[in-house]
């Protein structure tokens, strides 16, 4: 089986009606912007990924997505076997950075696999889990009122986790986190993501607060390097650390669990993909650290992607951070992803399980399709 064709669609999707602009520390989204990648075989399979533009975290936009698929990227992908993935991850890793980019491509050829073998992907992964993954809700920045507003929702729609985003004023911070711990209760896991925007002394300062707050996890508080700062938490306050940018690699993971500042850590589909997230994922297994699927706000690609990942091994013990996704307006597939009840349904066919609707994808395009084929 040959990769003989290329597309990538540039999309933007908007939150619903009342979700307004997305707010965290490092970043602010008034929709979800993303690249559809399309590969086409010589065996009549297609598989589908998607490319996230987040500049504050992976480096990339719209523009350079697209630009470095046609420049460099496929080239170095039309003509290889999908199956042949270690070998294709040998060529990407030749292209520095552009995270999301491979990975949406690595991606594709895992939904290529899944389908020619007839097995949803979290089954050839490792088929820890069922159907049905639980679900925590993030938030994001905005009023006290509006964030326990939200938090409370989540709650009442069967969440049993939510995590609010932090990180900018630390006094500010505080007082929301105590207003969401009383009125959602003890009994809901509440996580904060500060995504690095506290200084040293304001991340200790916090790691104390949030301990008496009833806080169960702490994001990021400090700048990924700043390893000084997360051992000093680590060592001052009961409340574990959430490791998500810090651990770009499973050699960055295995570093944290030697310094003794692993508590638990987000995976994520986009930044090392499939193959790429079970080495991490085995490094936590050693290590005794459980594991969170991450979420960048993806449509429902992406989305899949990550239940998949979520659902394929013992370590991802944690909520998945997939419960944004029913705050789109749309998916662009064909059947919807089921999220209901704080749980989200993992589909069940073959690959993702899912399929792109054209039309969809034709509404909210940004821009013309880009096409490459082979020859």
């Amino acid at each position: 089986m040959r990769i003989v064709a290329i597309e990538a669609t540039p999309v933007a999707v908007p939150f619903k009606e009342g979700v307004g602009t997305v707010v965290t520390s490092r970043l602010v989204l008034h929709d979800s912007r993303h690249v559809i990648v399309r590969l086409h075989t010589d065996e009549g399979i297609h598989g589908t990924g998607e490319a996230l533009p987040r500049p504050s975290s992976y480096g990339e936009t719209i523009e350079s997505i697209l630009a470095i698929l046609e420049q460099v990227l496929a080239p170095l992908v039309l003509g290889a076997d999908p199956f042949e993935i270690e070998a294709l991850w040998q060529r990407l890793d030749g292209v520095g950075e552009n995270t999301t980019s491979k990975c949406a491509i690595e991606t594709a050829c895992h939904d290529i696999i899944g389908k020619a073998c007839g097995q949803p992907i979290h089954r050839l992964l490792g088929g820890y889990r069922g159907d049905r993954i639980p679900l925590t809700m993030p938030i994001a920045m905005g009023s006290e009122e509006d964030v326990v507003r939200q938090a409370k929702d989540a709650v009442a729609e069967g969440y049993r986790s939510v995590k609010v985003k932090v990180g900018k004023d630390l006094r500010r911070d505080a007082g929301v986190v105590e207003a969401v711990r009383s009125a959602i209760g003890d009994d809901v896991a509440l996580y904060v993501d500060a995504n690095q925007g506290y200084s040293s002394s304001d991340a200790l300062k916090a790691g104390r607060i949030f301990e008496t707050l009833g806080v169960d996890l702490f994001e990021e508080p400090v700048a990924a390097s700043d390893d000084r700062t997360r051992l000093r938490l680590s060592q001052t306050t009961a409340v574990p650390l959430l490791l998500d940018e810090s651990i770009e690699t499973p050699a960055d993971a295995q570093r944290a669990i030697a310094l003794g500042t692993a508590g638990a850590f987000s995976v994520r589909s986009p930044r090392l993909g499939f193959a790429g997230n079970r080495k991490l994922v085995a490094v936590a297994e050693a290590g005794g650290v459980p594991c969170v699927a991450g979420s960048h706000r993806e449509a429902g690609v992406g989305t899949a992607a990550t239940a998949h990942l979520a659902a394929a091994f013992a370590a991802m013990s944690l909520p998945a951070e997939l419960g944004v996704h029913a705050l789109l307006s749309d998916g662009l597939l064909t059947e919807p992803l089921e999220i209901a009840g704080g749980h989200l349904t993992v589909p069940a066919g073959p690959g993702l399980g899912i399929e792109v609707d054209d039309e969809k994808l034709d509404r909210y395009r940004l821009g013309a399709t880009r096409k490459w084929k082979e020859g």
